[in-house]
């Protein structure tokens, strides 16, 4: 998303661009008070809308996941089944000892903060409020917190910027949840806001493969033609009309 940002920009030179690093929950907070703002990785729930205007999907981009050292895994056993999924709601409901680390403000998706809210407010949870997720893994490996819950991709992302072995954790869905979310860009719910989606929208239109592609390199490898499915249920015919296209 980051080389979406910039390419955006890049094509925008009428515009002045002020870039703000901040944690979700500040950035939204931002979005709802500044008339002249945007974000490019937003879920789209009912309460944005309120005061944003969306462009056209950028990405899917997978569910939040439980992310555990594998030397853990044995603590887990009871909840994890067909080897890949935890069964969290489970979890929270006998584990009143666990220590799990979130990010603050960010949304996990629909099924999965519903089944954290009850909990979220507890000491089992800690939020850390932070512009990247890399400091939650270094307090899960130092045994501070016991699991994560992120998208797959910031698991990977933070693990090669710490030079750890992305191996060395277990990646598991959540029994429940939807495997994907729709990621949007948005700006402020004006004129200003909407000429803009529109210009954004023709950079999606030109890019969303390429897009799609870079979050594709963050994947593991079992998670890659996973992917690849879902990119054929939301856009279908995209990937093949490239394969024609290389194929020329």
């Amino acid at each position: 998303c980051d080389q979406f940002q910039q390419g955006l920009k890049n094509s925008l030179p009428e515009y002045n661009h002020h870039e703000i690093v901040s944690n979700y929950s500040r950035l939204v907070q931002s979005l709802r008070i500044f008339d002249n703002s945007c974000s490019t990785a937003l879920f789209k729930t009912a309460e944005r809308e309120k005061f944003l205007v969306y462009s056209d999907v950028i990405f899917i981009g997978f569910s939040a996941v439980a992310v555990i050292s594998r030397q853990m895994s044995r603590r887990f056993q009871s909840y994890i089944f067909q080897e890949h999924f935890l069964d969290l709601k489970k979890l929270l409901q006998e584990e009143n000892k666990i220590q799990i680390g979130i990010m603050q403000g960010r949304l996990l998706g629909k099924t999965i903060d519903e089944i954290v809210a009850p909990y979220r407010k507890s000491d089992m949870f800690f939020e850390r409020a932070a512009a990247d997720s890399t400091g939650l893994l270094k307090m899960m490996i130092n045994g501070r917190i016991d699991m994560m819950l992120m998208p797959p991709t910031d698991a990977i992302y933070c693990a090669e910027e710490i030079r750890l072995d992305p191996d060395s954790l277990l990646i598991l869905r959540i029994k429940d949840a939807v495997s994907y979310q729709k990621v949007y860009a948005a700006c402020s719910k004006n004129d200003w806001g909407r000429r803009l989606i529109s210009h954004i929208n023709q950079n999606i239109s030109k890019n969303r493969l390429e897009i799609l592609n870079q979050y594709k390199r963050w994947l593991n490898k079992s998670s890659v033609s996973v992917y690849e499915s879902i990119i054929d249920e939301v856009f279908p015919g995209l990937q093949q009309v490239n394969k024609t296209n290389q194929s020329k």
